[in-house]
This record gives structure tokens, sequence and C-alpha cells, in this order.
């Protein structure tokens, strides 16, 4: 077949194509602005809203949009009711609308929605305000007002991945609470004022959950049981607590862990074999803390490829530093009083490659 005969084929495939890259086909995003962004191998249909001082979503926006960013707006309670007409829609961002509250069953027909943003709302609903949301992977509510967390909220998100729960105000998170997000893998308790955590609240997630963010709450101590069977843990953040010990046994299962952060605390110490089970941690941060001597149960973790001990108070690196962490790559004793003779320069012999602050 020439390419004469073929010419009516590639006039067709290229209007085709290029009819198809245009959307809305019909009306108008105004005063939003409408995308198509390439995911992967699907198209995702995209509504910008943001930063406009809206008081109301506007009535022409297409109904098969997939993602709206409503965020930075002024929008009024009785106009978030709108949402419900959406329900293709796959992501929304409400954050920071000024809003009082929610409507209880503003989310009843967004069957679709993976993604859930909501920065800044003073009152959420203590109903089953998520209840439908059986797809919902990614769900933000930080810096909204909770205090304590309703124990019907997750129950039905078993396709939960992400939670975060930022700057909400919770000082603990009760026993049922967690119940139902059994596939749950990050989970950000950040900047809140929790002073303990029980064992029994995090049973249902401790078989799936991969990343735990406790960092800037109240901590004092953390007991044995806590991370108990989180054996996919791969990343904890301790670090701005108030702790001044850890039970020597609260990190035995936590074999694939790769990151520990615990710094900005007050531990002066730490118990042998605490991390003796770690034989994947890559980067351990144990800066800003009270520590006036190495602590030698670091000797357990052979692998470890970034250390800092920034801001203690430690005089100087033991004899046997030199050849007990033959992988590590980077070193922070930044604002320690370290006294340095010649047996400090011999970590810069053996390991010439090691970035020593």
């Amino acid at each position: 077949m020439s390419f004469v005969q073929l010419l009516p084929f590639f006039l067709f495939l290229t209007i085709s194509q290029s009819s198809s890259q245009r959307w809305p086909l019909s009306g108008t995003c105004y005063p939003c602005s409408c995308d198509i962004n390439q995911k992967g191998f699907g198209r995702v249909k995209y509504v910008n809203c943001s930063n406009l001082a809206l008081t109301r979503i506007p009535r022409n926006l297409p109904l098969d949009l997939h993602t709206l960013d409503f965020s930075n707006n002024r929008i009024l309670p009785q106009e978030i009711q709108q949402l419900c007409t959406f329900n293709s829609m796959q992501y929304v961002a409400l954050s920071y609308n000024s809003l009082d509250s929610i409507p209880p069953e503003i989310f009843k027909d967004l069957e679709n929605l993976h993604t859930l943003v909501l920065h800044g709302i003073s009152s959420i609903p203590t109903t089953n305000i998520f209840e439908d949301l059986f797809n919902l992977e990614y769900l933000d509510i930080n810096d909204c007002h909770v205090n304590q967390i309703p124990d019907n909220w997750f129950r039905k998100l078993y396709s939960l991945k992400t939670l975060k729960l930022r700057q909400t105000g919770i000082r603990s998170i009760e026993p049922g609470v967690l119940d139902g997000l059994l596939n749950l893998q990050e989970l950000d308790l950040s900047h809140n004022v929790m002073r303990t955590a029980q064992t029994e609240s995090f049973k249902p997630i401790v078989q799936s959950i991969r990343r735990i963010n406790f960092r800037g709450n109240m901590f004092k101590t953390i007991g044995d049981h806590l991370f108990e069977k989180m054996y996919n843990l791969v990343e904890l953040d301790l670090s701005d607590n108030k702790l001044e010990s850890i039970h020597k046994r609260s990190f035995l299962d936590l074999r694939q862990l790769i990151n520990l952060d615990i710094r900005d605390n007050k531990l002066s110490n730490l118990p042998g074999g605490l991390f003796k089970n770690l034989r994947n941690l890559q980067t351990l941060n144990l800066a800003m803390n009270t520590f006036n001597n190495f602590p030698e149960t670091l000797f357990k973790i052979g692998y470890l490829l970034k250390l800092d001990l920034s801001y203690n108070r430690i005089r100087r690196l033991p004899d046997s530093f030199v050849h007990s962490f033959p992988y590590l790559e980077f070193l922070n004793v930044d604002k320690n009083p370290l006294h340095c003779d010649c047996k400090s320069l011999d970590v810069k012999f053996y390991q010439p490659n090691l970035v020593i602050i």
C-alpha cells in the first residue's frame, strides 16, 4: 500500500489525537485553569482553583475532572456540598479555606477518591465522615483541630496507605482507632502533644507499616513493646521529644529499619544491645543529646553509612572506632569538645573516603 493511500488514515489519526487532547470539550474552567497531565499510561484531568480567593465552587467546572485543587480560598461551608457532583474525582485539596467545619456527608458519593488533603480546618465531624472512601490511599489532615481521634474515622479505609496527622493537637492514640488500616504504610503523628503510646493501639498496622513519624511530641521514654512485630518498618523518627531513656528491647523486631532519627532529646546513655538486631540500619542521628561518651552500643551496627553525633559532649572517639564501622561514609561530630590526637587521625588513615565534620 502506497503512502498516498495511507495518507487519509494518518490524517484521521492525527485529528483524533488532537481532539482527544482538548479538555473540556465544551464550556470553560474560568476562573480556574484546566489541564491534562500524563500519568503512567493514563491521563489525569486536572483543575487548579487554588489561590483565587473564591467563595464558591464554579458551576461550569467539567464533571469528569480527576483532580481538583481548591486550596487557599475562602469557600463558604454551604458551598462545599458541590463536591458531590464530581463523582469521578480521584484527588481533592481543600486546604486553608478558613473553614470552621465541613458537612458530615461531604464525601458520601466520592467513592473513586484516592487522595484527600484537608489542612487547616477548625473542626472535622466526629461521625463516620470517611466511611464511604473505600479506595482512599492518601489522607492528609495536617494542621487541623482534632485532639482526640474518633474510633470510627478510619475503620473502613481498607486501602489507605498514608495517614498524616501532623500538628493536630493529638494527646494519644486510643486502642481501636487504627482498626481497619490493614494496608497502612506511612503514619505521621509529628508535632502533637503525645506523652505515651500504647502498644495495643498500633497492633492493627504492625504488618504493613513502613514509616512512623513521632517527631516533636513529649515522650520521655520508649517502652519495650511499642514497636513489637513491626518487622517491615524502614524509617522511624523520634526526634525533638523529651526522651531520657529507651528500653533495651524497644528496637528488637526492627530488622528492616534503615533510617533512625533520635536527635534533639535528653539522652545521656543508651542501653547495651539496643541496636543488636538492626542489621540493615544505614543512617542514625543522635545529634543534640547529652552524651558525655561515645555510646558503645553503636558498635553493634556494623553496616552503618551515616552517623550524626553533633552537639553532644563527647571528648574522644574510642580506639576501636576505626575498625568497627568499615562502611561508614559520613560522620558528624561537630560541636563536641573532642580532643584531637594521633589516635583520632587514625580514622582518616584507615577510612580515607570517610567525610568527617
